[in-house]
C-alpha cells in the first residue's frame, strides 16, 4: 500500500508538514518491511532507501501549543535515533539475519573459515555503525551548552551502545560450542563480554532509556539460562558465567 501511494518518493510542491508526515509513514513502512523480511525470509523491499534517508523534522513531532525546550530536545534525539536505526542498524541486522538463514539452509556455508570471515565483516559493520551513530549524536550535542541538555543527548547516545551490544550478542550466540565442551569458545567469550557491558550500561540508566534496556535484559536473561544449561556440568567454567 505504501508503494502504491508513492510513500518512498519525495513529492515536490507539498508543504513541509505534509512532507514530514509522508516521511513518518515511510519510516513506519521501512521498519515493518525490515521486520517482515526477517520473519518470512524475503529480501527487504525498502532497503535501498537507507543511504538517502531524510531525517524527520522534530518541529512536527511536538505539540505546537506547548513550547517546552526539554520536550523539543527529546523529540530531536528521537528523530536522530530513528535516522541512525534506518541508516545503520537495520542494514547491519538484516545482513546478520541473512547470514544466519544461509548457515541454517546450507551446511557448507557454516565452515569455520567462512564463519570467521562473516563474523569479522559483521562485527566491522557493527563497529562502523556505532561510530557513525555516535558521531551524529556528537554533532547534535554541539548545539547545546546546558549540562542538562547534554545529559539528555548522552542518554540517547548510550542507547546506541545498547543496540551495538545487543546485535553482538545475537551474532555470537548463533554458533554452538564444540563438543566435548572443555572451555569457552571465542564466540561465547565475546557474547559474555557484550552481555556484561549491556548490564553495566543499565545500572545507572536514565528512565528515558528503560523500555529498550528492559527488553535487552530480558533476552540476555534467556541467554544466560542457555549458557548455564550448556556449561554447568563443567566445574571450571561455572565461574565464567
Amino acid at each position: 500500500m505504501a508503494s502504491t501511494l508513492g510513500i518512498h518518493k519525495e513529492m515536490p510542491g507539498l508543504n513541509e508538514m505534509d512532507t514530514d508526515e509522508r516521511r513518518w509513514i515511510r519510516f513506519t513502512s521501512y521498519k515493518h518491511d525490515s521486520h517482515l523480511s526477517s520473519i518470512v525470509n524475503i529480501q527487504p523491499h525498502y532497503l535501498y532507501l537507507a543511504p538517502n534517508w531524510t531525517s524527520l523534522n522534530p518541529v512536527y513531532q511536538t505539540n505546537p501549543d506547548f513550547n517546552d525546550h526539554k520536550e523539543f530536545l527529546i523529540v530531536e534525539c528521537i528523530c536522530l535515533s530513528i535516522k541512525c536505526y534506518n541508516m545503520y542498524w537495520i542494514i547491519s541486522g538484516n545482513l546478520m539475519n541473512k547470514y544466519s538463514q544461509l548457515t541454517q539452509t546450507n551446511p557448507q556455508a557454516s565452515l569455520i573459515d567462512s564463519n570467521n570471515q562473516a563474523i569479522y565483516i559483521l562485527q566491522t559493520l557493527f563497529n562502523v555503525s556505532l561510530i557513525r551513530s555516535l558521531d551524529l549524536h556528537l554533532s547534535l550535542s554541539r548545539k547545546y551548552k546546558n549540562p542538562e541538555d547534554l545529559e539528555i543527548v548522552k542518554n540517547f547516545a548510550i542507547m546506541q551502545f545498547g543496540l551495538y551490544h545487543n546485535l553482538k550478542i545475537i551474532l555470537n550466540s548463533q554458533f554452538s560450542p564444540t563438543s566435548p565442551i572443555i572451555e569457552l569458545g571465542q564466540s561465547t567469550k565475546k557474547l559474555l563480554w557484550s552481555a556484561d557491558a549491556l548490564y553495566r550500561i543499565t545500572i545507572d540508566v536514565n528512565p528515558l532509556c528503560l523500555p529498550m534496556f528492559y527488553h535487552s535484559l530480558c533476552s540476555t536473561s534467556l541467554l544466560y539460562i542457555k549458557l548455564i544449561l550448556t556449561y554447568n556440568h563443567v566445574p571450571s567454567l561455572r565461574s565464567c558465567l
